[in-house]
């Protein structure tokens, strides 16, 4: 403990600050009640390194496009349909339907605990033929186990089985499989929403085994998945999270996801001021700043502390701005859009 202590020490002294890492606990996870925006990010909009990850970390990930938006509700069991399957529990609808022709199930929920050592997946509560059915994990998934700090290693098994052999022609879907989890970094990510000061990064690789059983006759899969997630205090799900598959030395990206709370819309010609968000950051910034914003044809102004104009310009949603010309110090900028007369501040410093 010594010798870590003494590292932070100089590097503190050569570097600047350094941010005490977090511990994420059950604090931090989703409660009922919970609504999350997030924004689907564009696969092609970034270049990702999974190996570039350490102590004191800064990940900039500000390139990201958005190309589709969604809501995390987090509710109580008591209303859901599958409330007498899981009591006191947070469910999570995570799918309209699953399935093909006559076999489809509807209204998928996933249902979660959390506790002092863990955060879990218990069950999933879908309807089949508009009867509200559900089927507990055998063996739970454990998503996380607590605390969560840096340089932690664990893992898990699950097991989970779709059996509809009472209500259609026998078909049985069962996945098994593992968890690790290994928190591999920690230190700042910038996303096109915000900067994160201190986070926490956890790699989650998932090896599962899926069964699809139809009148006796198996098919088996077999996949990898490898999931990197930024975890914060502030928020309740990653602030980012980037998933794929592995196959041999490949690795494919499936989705990116990131915490938003600017809804995109497509217009502004009805837009309220208070439906209009708009964010910028860095703060502190060095030579850009990037204006985020769900309205379009944005006019900026710069001040200096004396109220002089020093920049002017305009600026589409979700841009940079460069500031090198800015000397070091203390600004005010003016985002503005003169169609619907909005108009909002910020005070920022320039380092």
């Amino acid at each position: 403990m010594k010798k870590v202590n003494v590292i932070v020490i100089v590097s503190t002294f050569f570097f600047g600050k350094v941010h005490p890492q977090i511990t994420i606990t059950q604090a931090d996870m989703p409660s009922a009640n919970d609504t999350i925006r997030y924004s689907n990010a564009a696969l092609n909009s970034i270049t990702f390194n999974p190996n570039q990850t350490g102590s004191n970390y800064n990940w900039n990930f500000s390139s990201l496009t958005s190309n589709s938006q969604a809501i995390y509700q987090y509710k109580n069991s008591l209303n859901t349909s599958y409330f007498f399957y899981f009591i006191n529990k947070t469910g999570l609808k995570t799918a309209d339907s699953i399935g093909v022709s006559s076999i489809q199930l509807k209204n998928i929920y996933s249902f979660y605990t959390k506790n002092s050592t863990v955060f879990k997946n218990e069950g999933q509560g879908y309807s089949y033929n508009n009867i509200p059915l559900a089927n507990s994990y055998i063996d739970d998934d454990e998503i996380y186990q607590f605390p969560l700090q840096y340089g932690d290693h664990d893992s898990s098994t699950y097991y989970f089985d779709y059996n509809l052999s009472a209500y259609t022609t026998y078909i049985d879907y069962a996945q098994n499989g593992s968890r690790v989890n290994d928190v591999d970094g920690w230190g700042s990510v910038t996303t096109p929403f915000a900067t994160y000061s201190n986070v926490l990064r956890i790699k989650t690789t998932i090896y599962s085994h899926d069964t699809i059983t139809v009148l006796g006759f198996p098919l088996i899969t077999n996949r990898k998945t490898i999931e990197y997630k930024w975890l914060s205090k502030t928020e309740k799900i990653p602030v980012l999270e980037i998933s794929g598959t592995l196959v041999g030395q490949t690795y494919s990206i499936n989705s990116i996801k990131y915490r938003n709370n600017i809804p995109i819309v497509s217009s502004t010609n009805d837009l309220s001021k208070e439906e209009a968000m708009t964010n910028v950051f860095p703060n502190p910034c060095h030579d850009k700043l990037n204006i985020y914003s769900n309205i379009s044809n944005l006019n900026y102004k710069i001040y200096n502390t004396l109220g002089e104009k020093i920049v002017d310009g305009i600026t589409q949603a979700n841009e940079i701005i460069s500031t090198q010309s800015l000397r070091t110090g203390v600004y005010f900028i003016s985002v503005y859009n003169t169609f619907n007369k909005y108009e909002k501040r910020f005070k920022f410093i320039k380092e």
